[in-house]
């Protein structure tokens, strides 16, 4: 029973239970708009209502707004633009990719295509062509915190951490008030097993906004994994004075025991970056983020190519989502890892069958 309250101490230090905590929210004008310098668009009063009510989260009554429009302006990149993040908030991905693909060919150089590439491409699952659009955003928005932020997401689902925390050291510079970016590098410096740099990132974050459950919590963790005792307890009942509901509000009453109890060697601190990458992977897959869950277990592979049990939730995941020529190669890399007697590797011959 305390193992398993450790580890699940430990999955909410991960933030496992919440995966992709800070899920993509609806751009700002500058990302979704041309420039006011370029187009008066943003005079018109329908699409400006179809914009706020994406902002507001109306999702559905903003794409009929859209639709609306198309039908009288069928060669504006903007509405495209806009239908395709509206989708991928609707997490219908497919129909938002077609979307941006529309946009792109009535005007490529519109300001918001890439964005939305950047995010959509991420929740199929496909890394390569979200990175691809996120650097090309980046580029485009250099003034823009939360393109850099959605470039970080990326970047952290592919075990890139420390590109990750350049691009929200960026994002923190140009939104200072933001405690989320320094919340986000500090998971990554922990990720990194970088301590005292995820320390000082929760510290930072805390102190722009002090009722900030996710970073107190991790630092309360930080310490007591830390084995600083007097540091963890001080801030765990910092925590448990924060007037939230939230599951690590829970977690810290949890946490406090074991720092009273003086059994802190019980607590895990080191991450292990593949088992970490499986963690998330199958978070996302019970919260059926299926192409999150697809890059997830992709990174894990990468950081450990010769663990069958990887090969075969890989194989597992590729042939659900139907991405073939991954799962063949995945299928052929592991009966070359087992050998062609092996049991596993019959199951392979069998998937390639199937395939």
């Amino acid at each position: 029973m305390k193992k398993f309250l450790t580890t699940t101490l430990f999955i909410l230090s991960l933030g496992f239970t919440n995966p992709f905590q800070a899920q993509a929210t609806f751009p700002e004008k500058n990302v979704v708009f041309w420039d006011l310098g370029q187009s008066d668009e943003q005079k018109d009063k329908e699409l400006v209502k179809a914009y706020d009510l994406a902002k507001q989260k109306n999702y559905k009554q903003a794409l009929e707004a859209i639709e609306q429009k198309i039908q009288v302006s069928a060669n504006s990149t903007t509405l495209y633009v806009m239908k395709g993040l509206i989708l991928n908030e609707m997490r219908e991905y497919i129909p938002s990719v077609r979307a941006l693909n529309k946009a792109q060919t009535i005007e490529a150089r519109h300001p918001g295509i890439h964005y939305g590439f950047c995010e959509v491409y991420r929740n199929l699952g496909m890394s390569d062509l979200s990175l691809r659009g996120c650097r090309i955003a980046e580029e485009i928005h250099r003034l823009s915190p939360e393109v850099h932020y959605e470039y970080a997401q990326t970047l952290i689902a592919v075990g890139e951490m420390t590109l990750a925390n350049k691009s929200l050291s960026t994002a923190a510079q140009l939104d200072p008030s933001n405690a989320l970016y320094h919340y986000q590098k500090g998971m990554n410096f922990y990720y990194l097993n970088q301590y005292d740099n995820a320390e000082q990132s929760f510290q930072k974050a805390i102190s722009i906004d002090a009722v900030d459950v996710d970073s107190a919590y991790q630092l309360a963790y930080i310490f007591a994994a830390r084995q600083k005792s007097n540091l963890a307890k001080k801030q765990i009942k910092k925590v448990l004075q924060i007037k939230k509901e939230h599951p690590k509000i829970e977690s810290a009453k949890l946490l406090l025991e074991y720092v009273e109890k003086n059994a802190l060697d019980k607590l895990p601190l080191e991450i292990i970056p593949h088992e970490y990458h499986i963690g998330k992977s199958k978070s996302y897959y019970k919260s059926k983020d299926y192409g999150l869950a697809l890059i997830e277990i992709e990174t894990a592979a990468k950081l450990k190519p010769d663990d069958t049990q990887i090969k075969e939730i890989l194989i597992g995941l590729t042939g659900f989502l139907l991405r073939i020529n991954k799962a063949e190669k995945v299928i052929k890399k592991m009966i070359s890892i087992v050998g062609e007697t092996d049991i596993i590797a019959a199951k392979g011959y069998q998937e390639l069958g199937d395939i």
